[in-house]
């Protein structure tokens, strides 16, 4: 929003100097007041419990659904490979998914 404000600036093109920089202050206060906004209800939306997909993403994926083949989609994830003092020492891995089961 800030560029909002400057674009303001030259289309208006104020003398006094305070509300020159007054109008891109209020416009990047509102845009990070949307990108709160926003944030927020995208956390919401993604705590909610998503819906079983149709497509099975395991070589064999067993639920209420039935049983249903796929194809095995990679997957990013972490492991655990030691630890360093008290603290875990995680890597990153591509894992592939051969079974999903839920009950």
């Amino acid at each position: 929003m800030e560029e909002v404000g400057g674009g303001l600036d030259l289309i208006i093109q104020p003398n006094d100097a305070k509300l020159a920089v007054a109008i891109p202050t209020i416009a990047s206060a509102i845009g990070l007041a949307v990108g709160v906004k926003l944030a927020k209800s995208a956390e919401r939306s993604s705590m909610a419990p998503a819906p079983e997909s149709s497509e099975a993403t395991a070589l064999l994926q067993m639920g209420e659904g039935g049983t249903r083949f796929g194809v095995p989609m990679p997957v990013p994830t972490f492991v655990p490979v030691g630890q360093r003092g008290v603290r875990r020492v995680y890597r990153p891995v591509l894992m592939v998914p051969l079974i999903a089961a839920s009950f």
